[in-house]
């Protein structure tokens, strides 16, 4: 799982020396931004994978890159980096939608364990999605998988005029193609 875009933000440049770096090493692409402030600014003009963010920066702080992350672009997974963490600070990031919440200093191998879980969490979100925009169709008597207002997978099967009626306030009525009007008249002793 390489090639993805992290976008590294932290206003202590060392962390782009050292991250950045490890970071580049794994193949991952890497782009610094500065302050949260920039971030923002690069997140608006692209997509990225992941931000892996400080905490306690200036003005824009890391909860405000993740809030800001998640506003213009639900799929980013969001990792926050702290010297100074503590329990509610970690629930109340969670709570907004962070991937993960990781302490300074840490160990390079555990950096890279947590992102490549971090995106292989999100490649699994975006197979489901894929998986979820389909309409289940039964390959038998055709009737729909109506999941509205249940989990995927829970609905109850309902005949496609019944499904039509529902989602579109359309009135079903059953007649021939040409091609089948056709074959059916050739049937015809």
């Amino acid at each position: 799982m390489a090639g993805e875009k992290i976008l590294l933000v932290d206003d202590d440049e060392i962390i782009f020396e050292t991250a950045g770096q490890d970071l580049l090493t794994q193949g991952y692409h890497v782009y610094a931004a500065l302050s949260g402030e920039e971030a923002v600014k690069e997140l608006e003009t692209g997509f990225f994978n992941l931000v892996i963010t400080d905490l306690n920066m200036k003005e824009t702080t890391g909860l405000d890159v993740l809030r800001e992350a998640k506003r213009i672009n639900p799929a980013t997974m969001v990792m926050l980096l702290t010297a100074y963490g503590s329990l509610p600070t970690a629930v109340e990031a969670l709570r907004q939608g962070a991937s993960d919440y990781l302490l300074k200093p840490w160990q390079k191998e555990e950096m890279f364990f947590r992102v490549r879980g971090i995106l292989k969490m999100q490649e699994m979100k975006n197979r489901l999605s894929h998986y979820e925009n389909f309409l289940p169709v039964c390959c038998v008597c055709h009737n729909i998988r109506d999941d509205e207002g249940t989990l995927p997978g829970e609905g109850d099967w309902v005949s496609l005029e019944a499904f039509m009626k529902k989602k579109g306030g359309m009135d079903v009525t059953h007649t021939f193609c040409p091609e089948c009007y056709a074959n059916e008249i050739k049937r015809i002793p």
